[in-house]
């Protein structure tokens, strides 16, 4: 097997071990961090040692019983970028969970693939109906998956926006700052000269001032 040094290694032999639910491992938010910091640590790998992190999470993500564990595994799959394991990431997205943790980590990871067919998955995630801690989560995804259809992007921030939850208005004014475009520039303008909220104002000339020259001409070409 490949290296990538002693850490790597060792995360993997505890990642093998809790298969088991090993108590040697320690509680589930342990095991999530160990995820987590695997997951980094691989992207980095060779070939042959990333896939033996796939296969662990995969395996982990199926047998073990804590959400926020399963939802480190799918997190850990979109940062390798397993596209081999789609079908898991979007089983994920149908998985209930506390506070929504397994769709929310499936709506990163899909965003981590950067694959168009993803697109469709997220924004969906965006409408009302979905819980209110997924649609913000599902919003700042679209900032990796925006190119692949900019259009549709930016007219459903646009339009979440004015969203009647606080944090998905939140959550939509970040993305659309960080996507960039003079449309966005317009946008953002055009609410400042509506909004009657002290707090909104602010919150929109931090987007404006966040909204970077060089990101907005190069969303725009």
């Amino acid at each position: 097997m490949g290296s990538i040094g002693t850490n790597a290694a060792s995360d993997l032999r505890m990642l093998v071990a809790f298969r088991t639910d090993s108590p040697r491992i320690g509680p589930a938010r342990v095991k999530a961090a160990i995820i987590e910091n695997a997951a980094i640590a691989a992207s980095q790998a060779d070939a042959e040692l990333k896939d033996a992190f796939i296969s662990v999470f995969s395996a982990v993500f199926a047998s073990d019983s804590s959400y926020s564990v399963r939802a480190a595994c799918i997190r850990g799959l979109g940062v390798l970028k397993a596209e081999r394991c789609l079908p898991t990431v979007l089983a994920a997205l149908e998985a209930d969970s506390q506070h929504d943790q397994i769709r929310k980590a499936a709506v990163a990871a899909l965003a981590d693939m950067d694959r168009a067919d993803g697109l469709p998955l997220v924004l969906a995630r965006t409408a009302a109906g979905n819980s209110s801690s997924l649609r913000p989560e599902a919003a700042a995804a679209l900032v990796k998956l925006a190119h692949h259809d900019p259009d549709r992007v930016f007219s459903t921030l646009a339009a979440l926006l004015e969203d009647r939850e606080v944090k998905m208005q939140q959550a939509t004014g970040k993305a659309l700052s960080e996507i960039g475009g003079a449309r966005a520039r317009t946008l953002f303008e055009q609410r400042l000269a509506t909004v009657t909220s002290a707090y909104w104002k602010g919150k929109t000339r931090g987007w404006m001032r966040d909204l970077k020259e060089e990101k907005a001409a190069s969303a725009d070409r």
